[in-house]
């Protein structure tokens, strides 16, 4: 799955499937603020993860919801690659 934030105003959903017990995420471009638990990502909340950082493993529950938004006026894309 892959989804693209136009900016730090555009927040973008990706949904974990009840299958999944981890996930990938990686980030290309911009930086990327993320939260886990569905509330939405803002200066003050949520975890940034660089650019071009290798993939990072991230274990996770049912359904879990992910939000992001780039950290600055720029495309953020980020990829999450689900895993049983």
């Amino acid at each position: 799955m892959q989804a693209t934030s136009t900016g730090t105003a555009d927040v973008k959903t990706i949904t974990i499937g009840k299958s999944s017990s981890a996930f990938l995420i990686g980030v290309e471009t911009t930086n990327a603020r993320v939260t886990f638990d569905g509330t939405t990502p803002d200066s003050s909340h949520g975890v940034v993860y660089l650019k071009d950082q290798a993939p990072i493993y991230v274990p996770c529950g049912e359904g879990t919801v992910i939000k992001f938004t780039a950290t600055a006026a720029a495309n953020s894309v980020v990829s999450v690659v689900p895993l049983a």
